[in-house]
C-alpha cells in the first residue's frame, strides 16, 4: 500500500542521515528547553516561596522568548545566509545552554535577560533548521523527512520529563536541592547537544548564477556567486517581505498562528493549570511530569505515524491530517473545559470544574491529545514551506517561525491575566480558522498544477515546431506561480 524507500536509497547520499543527525540534535537541545518551560512556572512559585525578593514570572519569561523571536525572524535569513546554516545552527544552540544554566542562580534579571537572547536566537535555530532540511530533502521525501524529525525532535518532550516526574515525586515544593540537580542535568543534555551540531555537514543552497545560460561573461558570475555579506543580508531581507505579502503566505499565517497560541498552551499554561489546582491533591506537583511525557508521547506518535505515510501524503495531500489535527483538538479543548476549573493558570485554586472532581485520566489524556494534534499542524506546515518554498526556504520558514512566536508571545502575556476558559474559546475558533485555510491553500496549489501539467502534456503532443498559442499562458502560469507560491 504504502511507497517503500529501500534503505540503500534513503542513505545513498548520506543526506537522510544528515536528516537524522539533525533531529538527533534538536532532541536532546530541547529535551532541556522544554521540559524548562513546562516546569517553568512551577518551579519559580517554589522559588518564591524560598526567597520573596525573587520577582521573575514564568509566563513573562517565556513571552519575552516568543516576543524576541518574532522581531529577530525578520532578520534570521540575512543572518543564515551569511553564517550559513551549520555554523548558525551551533551558535543559536549555546544560548540555549545559557539559558537553562540560569536557573541555578534564580534572579528575576538574569531571568529576563537570558530570556530575551534565546528568543533571539532561537530565530535563528529555526531559520537555519527549515534551510538545513530543504536542502537535505527533495519534494517526494520532504513529507518523510518533516515527519521524522519532528518524531524524533518531540522525543525531548518524553524523555525530559520522565527525568522531572522521577525528581518531583512526592513533593509538594520543589526545594533548592531538587532544582540544582535537575538544571544541572538538563545544562548537560543541551551542551551535548550543542556539540553534535558541529558533525552536520556544511550544506549549502546551489547559488543561483550556477543555472544561468553559457552565454553570460565568467565575471558576471563570479560576482553573483560571491556577494558581499551585506548584500546578501540584505536580498534576504527583501525576500522574507517579498514572500511575506503574497496570498499564499497571507492564508497559511493564520494557521501559523494557530500553531504560536496552541504551542503556549501545551508548553506552559496546560501543565501549570493542573499543577495549581488543589482538588488534584498531592499528585498535582508530580502530574506536571506526567502531563510533559503524555505530551511527548502524542508527538512522537504523530511525528512517526505522518513519517510512515509521507510517500501517501505526497499523493493524496495534506488536508486529511490537518483535519485529524481540528478533530484532535477540538475534542481535547471541550475535555479540557469541563476538568479544569477557569482560574487553574492565575495561581493555586480551590476552584472546581464542571466535574464535580478534575479527573487525573482525562488530564493525561488531554496532553497526549495536545501533543498529536499538534503534530498533525506542525509536520504539514513544515513539509508546506519546505516543499513548497524550497528555494526561499529560509525566508519561508523565517516569517512562518515569526508569525508563530508572535502568537506564542501575546498568548503567554496574556496568560497571566486572562482565565481558562476564555483561552480555550480563542483556540477553538483558531483551530477551525487555520484549518479551513490550509485546506483552501492546498486546493489552490493543486488546481494550479493541474493547469501546468495539462499545458505542459498539450505542449508535448505539439510537432514542437511552431510555438503554441498556449506557451505564453504557461509563462503566465509559472510566472504567477512564483509569485504566490
Amino acid at each position: 500500500m504504502f511507497t517503500k524507500l529501500k534503505s540503500t536509497e534513503m542513505f545513498a547520499d548520506g543526506k537522510f542521515a544528515q536528516v537524522l543527525l539533525l533531529s538527533g540534535c534538536f532532541m536532546l537541545i530541547f529535551t532541556a528547553f522544554m521540559t524548562t518551560c513546562i516546569i517553568e512556572q512551577t518551579v519559580i512559585d517554589s522559588v518564591k516561596k524560598d526567597d520573596p525578593s525573587f520577582t521573575g514570572d514564568g509566563y513573562t519569561s517565556l513571552a519575552i522568548i516568543y516576543a524576541v523571536f518574532a522581531i529577530v525572524a525578520w532578520i534570521s535569513p540575512s543572518i543564515v545566509a551569511i553564517l550559513h546554516a551549520k555554523k548558525a545552527l551551533f551558535i543559536s544552540a549555546l544560548f540555549y545552554l545559557l539559558f537553562i544554566v540560569g536557573f541555578l542562580y534564580p534572579r528575576g534579571w538574569l531571568l529576563y535577560l537570558t530570556s530575551a537572547t534565546i528568543g533571539a536566537s532561537a530565530a535563528i535555530l529555526w531559520t537555519a533548521q527549515g534551510n538545513f532540511l530543504s536542502l537535505t530533502s527533495s519534494p517526494q521525501t520532504i513529507s518523510r523527512n518533516s515527519g521524522v524529525f519532528w518524531g524524533i525532535n518531540q522525543c525531548s518532550l518524553f524523555f525530559g520529563n520522565i527525568f522531572v516526574f522521577w525528581q518531583f515525586y512526592g513533593k509538594t515544593h520543589i526545594d533548592a536541592d531538587t532544582r540544582f540537580v535537575v538544571f544541572v542535568v538538563l545544562s548537560v543534555v543541551c551542551f551535548i547537544g550543542s556539540l553534535c551540531f558541529l558533525f552536520l555537514k556544511d550544506l549549502r543552497a546551489e547559488p543561483a548564477a550556477a543555472a544561468e545560460s553559457d552565454n553570460e561573461s565568467v565575471g558576471k558570475r563570479s560576482n553573483r556567486r560571491n556577494p558581499s555579506g551585506l548584500t546578501t543580508a540584505w536580498n534576504a531581507m527583501k525576500e522574507s517581505l517579498k514572500l511575506a505579502i503574497t496570498p499564499h503566505m497571507l492564508l497559511l499565517s493564520v494557521t501559523s498562528l494557530y500553531t504560536g497560541l496552541e504551542q503556549c498552551f501545551y508548553s506552559g499554561v496546560y501543565a501549570s493549570s493542573i499543577g495549581f489546582t488543589n482538588a488534584f491533591g498531592g499528585d498535582a506537583k508530580r502530574l506536571v511530569g506526567l502531563v510533559g511525557i503524555l505530551i511527548g508521547v502524542g508527538e512522537v506518535t504523530g511525528g512517526g505515524l505522518f513519517g510512515l505515510l509521507g510517500p501517501v501524503t505526497t499523493k493524496k495531500g495534506q488536508t486529511p491530517i490537518i483535519a485529524l489535527g481540528l478533530f484532535t483538538h477540538i475534542t481535547c479543548f471541550v475535555l479540557v473545559y469541563l476538568n479544569l476549573p477557569n482560574g487553574a493558570p492565575l495561581g493555586a485554586t480551590d476552584e472546581v470544574s464542571y466535574f464535580t472532581e478534575p479527573y487525573v485520566s482525562v488530564a493525561i489524556l488531554c496532553a497526549f491529545l495536545l501533543g498529536f494534534g499538534d503534530a498533525c499542524f506542525q509536520t504539514q506546515l513544515i513539509s508546506m514551506f519546505a516543499s513548497g518554498y524550497k528555494e526561499k526556504s529560509s525566508a519561508a520558514f523565517a516569517i512562518f517561525k515569526f508569525i508563530q512566536s508572535a502568537g506564542s508571545a501575546g498568548a503567554f502575556f496574556a496568560s497571566s491575566y486572562m482565565g481558562l476558559y476564555l483561552q480555550l474559546g480563542i483556540l477553538v475558533i483558531m483551530c477551525a480558522l487555520g484549518s479551513v485555510l490550509f485546506a483552501f491553500v492546498e486546493w489552490q496549489i493543486k488546481k494550479r498544477k493541474g493547469l501546468e501539467d495539462s499545458l505542459k502534456a498539450s505542449k508535448e503532443d505539439s510537432d514542437g515546431d511552431a510555438p503554441l498559442a498556449g506557451d505564453s499562458l504557461t509563462v503566465e502560469v509559472d510566472e504567477n506561480s512564483k509569485s504566490s507560491l
